[in-house]
C-alpha cells in the first residue's frame, strides 16, 4: 500500500471534530444546524480546502454513511440509511435532481453533498474558505500526532499540498 494511502486511511480514522480547523469547525456547526431542516445541504469549496476531511468528520460524528461518490452510493445502496454524506456529488441541476430522487426512493432523510461548486438547485450551501496559515498549522499539528512530520513546512492554500509534504 502506498504511503499516501496509508496516510489517508490514518486521517480518515482520526476524522473528528477536535481535529478540524477553525473554518471547518464553523462549517461543521452550520451542517448540524441546517440538517434539522431542510436536511439536505451542499458543502462546497475550492480543491484542497478540507471538504472531504470535514465530510468524514460529519459522517463519523453523526453516524452517517460516507460515500466517495454518487456512483458508489448507487452501487452499494441499502435501505435503512437515514443519513448519508456523498463526496464528489454533482453540482449541475439535472444530475443533482436525479440523485435527490434516488435518495427519496431509498428513504434517506438527511444528506450532505460535497461539491467543488455551489449547487444551482436551491439547497442550503456552506462554502469552505481558502485555508489560513492558522489552518495549515492545525493540519501540521494533526499530522504530527500521527507521527508524520514535514522537514520544511509549506504554507499553501491547498491542504492536500500540505498533507503530501510529509510523505
Amino acid at each position: 500500500m502506498s504511503r499516501l494511502l496509508v496516510l489517508l486511511n490514518h486521517l480518515k480514522a482520526e476524522a473528528r471534530r477536535d481535529w478540524l480547523t477553525d473554518s471547518q469547525n464553523s462549517a461543521f456547526s452550520d451542517v448540524e444546524r441546517l440538517w434539522r431542516f431542510p436536511e439536505r445541504v451542499n458543502l462546497c469549496g475550492a480543491p484542497g480546502v478540507g471538504k472531504t476531511f470535514l465530510a468524514w468528520s460529519v459522517a463519523r460524528a453523526s453516524g452517517a454513511a460516507f460515500y466517495a461518490s454518487p456512483r458508489i452510493y448507487q452501487a452499494t445502496t441499502s435501505s435503512g440509511q437515514e443519513k448519508i454524506v456523498i463526496d464528489n456529488a454533482p453540482d449541475n441541476v439535472t444530475d443533482l435532481r436525479r440523485l435527490l430522487a434516488t435518495l427519496q426512493l431509498n428513504g434517506v432523510r438527511t444528506a450532505l453533498f460535497v461539491t467543488a461548486h455551489p449547487n444551482r438547485s436551491g439547497l442550503p450551501t456552506i462554502t469552505l474558505p481558502i485555508p489560513t496559515t492558522q489552518d495549515v498549522d492545525t493540519i501540521y499539528r494533526n499530522l504530527s500526532l500521527l507521527d508524520y512530520y514535514a522537514l520544511h513546512p509549506t504554507y499553501s492554500d491547498n491542504l492536500w499540498t500540505v498533507v503530501t509534504q510529509v510523505l
